[in-house]
């Protein structure tokens, strides 16, 4: 099984990884949205702000919100 992000779907040839027996699926986040140091949210962060900007059980929430497609 292979896991990318939604803009793997422009690159990515389903039949190409099926023909290796592998699955291919993409992967969405919620929209997730915290406290940031700024007033003004800055969305689509890397993990390092949610990390910075969340407690340990926030993160731990927000690793479970997604969604995964093929």
């Amino acid at each position: 099984e292979y896991i990318n992000l939604p803009g793997g779907e422009k690159l990515y040839a389903k039949d190409d990884f099926s023909k290796e027996g592998v699955s291919l699926k993409f992967i969405s986040t919620d929209d997730i949205r915290y406290s940031q140091a700024s007033s003004l949210f800055m969305p689509n962060m890397s993990i390092i702000d949610v990390l910075m900007n969340c407690s340990k059980e926030t993160v731990g929430e927000y690793l479970t919100k997604f969604n995964l497609y093929e």
